[in-house]
């Protein structure tokens, strides 16, 4: 098992006794689906969760598990990552993260920045990172947001951008969400583009249990499988 899976897993594991020390400030529990709309061989099925324990009102640590199953390649990848933040204020963060994905073998080292902040019915974040893999590194930079309609009904959107040496790539993707007492489901519509790897529409399903007492975790995970 990967290093970094299992002592992520040990970190949750243990949460129980830190919580004797701190509080669980939030969580969330997803399952995901997306597909390209001109391949239907090309899909994924992911699964996430998000833990966040509050040391204080302004430090506070998240971490992240994903796992997704790629259709066409039969490919598995896992990613395990830990963001440090502090509260500026009620509506106001900033992080640091680092996190290590992989798949079949292969691994990926990332770690950045992000910072998020909420105004009334709108709030976004945005992250800057750099990402190594076998000698070959690059850089990557995101911006999301949410607009709450109602109580319940929200518009998404969000664009990432990647720089790899001579390969650049980007998506960008708009959406909707609902929300059921503690559950989110949510609908995407997404472009991605890339150098030499021409450009494709894709489709994205989810379904997110939050739990906690602010029912969500400070930041957006950060993987890039």
């Amino acid at each position: 098992m990967n290093k970094c899976v299992f002592a992520a897993a040990a970190l949750f594991a243990a949460l129980p006794q830190i919580s004797s020390a701190a509080e669980i400030t939030g969580g969330t529990v997803g399952i995901g689906f997306s597909q390209f709309t001109d391949d239907g061989d090309l899909d994924k099925t992911s699964a996430t969760g998000s833990l966040e324990v509050g040391f204080n009102r302004q430090f506070s640590l998240q971490g992240d598990l994903a796992f997704a199953s790629f259709g066409a390649s039969d490919t598995d990848a896992n990613n395990v990552a830990l963001h440090a933040i502090y509260h500026a204020g009620p509506a106001t963060s900033f992080g640091a993260f680092a996190g290590h994905d992989h798949a079949e073998g292969a691994g990926l080292d990332y770690y950045g920045l992000e910072a998020g902040h909420s105004y009334g019915q709108f709030g976004g974040e945005a992250y800057v990172s750099h990402a190594k893999e076998d000698g070959v590194s690059g850089n990557l930079f995101g911006l999301s947001g949410r607009y709450a309609v109602n109580d319940a009904f929200g518009v998404t959107a969000g664009y990432d951008h990647i720089d790899v040496e001579s390969f650049d790539a980007n998506r960008t993707q708009i959406g909707v969400d609902y929300k059921l007492g503690n559950v989110t489901l949510s609908g995407d519509f997404g472009h991605a583009d890339g150098d030499d790897l021409g450009s494709s529409n894709y489709v994205s399903i989810g379904a997110t249990f939050a739990f906690g007492p602010q029912r969500r975790t400070t930041f957006k995970q950060r993987d890039l499988i």
